[in-house]
């Protein structure tokens, strides 16, 4: 079990951020078939249902092998037309989420942040921003605050707006240049 307290809180984080989202069902993340992080299933599930990823985590990943396809990272499994269950590994743990498929780019973007240990954080007020959304100011869809374009539309969002202090932040975080922000202010004001 990870055993680093910042590691620990990057997980619970992640895990309640997840759980936060419109379309969530559940979110768990397992030590050998036991809970660690839940969210929105009652503890008696939780045991059942960590117990389930873990077993469906080791089997195909052992098929998988078996196969000759190499090793498994993640697993999506499609319950129905509209519900996924999603389950990958992170560390020495299991994390399952059920969601509704229009999460699925989102999900996968956190996971990659998860996995690669990258952060979002605001130059000005600290705020983490890692696994916030980001709605885009065109079309309105949702995007991660590390998008330098809209998933939906293509729209330009090198620039963002923090949402705890109001400043203008990079996708990294960091503070934006004069320059930039002149030519951000000045294509919104040409663009109306």
């Amino acid at each position: 079990m990870s055993a680093q307290p910042a590691e620990d809180a990057r997980l619970k984080s992640f895990v309640d951020s997840v759980a936060n989202l419109r379309g969530i069902s559940y979110v768990a993340a397992s030590s050998e078939g036991l809970p660690y992080f839940i969210a929105g299933i009652e503890k008696e599930n939780a045991d059942y249902v960590s117990a389930v990823a873990n077993s469906l985590y080791d089997r195909m990943s052992e098929l998988t092998n078996k196969l000759g396809l190499g090793d498994t990272d993640s697993i999506k499994v499609f319950l129905n037309d509209t519900t996924r269950l999603y389950v990958f590994k992170y560390k020495d743990l299991v994390l399952v989420i059920k969601y509704d498929f229009a999460l699925d780019r989102i999900l996968e973007k956190f996971t990659e942040m998860l996995k690669a240990a990258k952060s979002v954080i605001c130059y000005n007020c600290k705020t983490d921003l890692t696994f916030k959304i980001y709605r885009c100011p065109k079309c309105g869809s949702f995007n991660t605050y590390d998008s330098e374009r809209c998933w939906s539309c293509g729209a330009d969002l090198k620039l963002k707006t923090c949402p705890s202090c109001g400043k203008l932040i990079l996708p990294d975080g960091s503070k934006p240049g004069f320059f930039t922000v002149l030519i951000y202010r000045l294509k919104s004001i040409f663009s109306k």
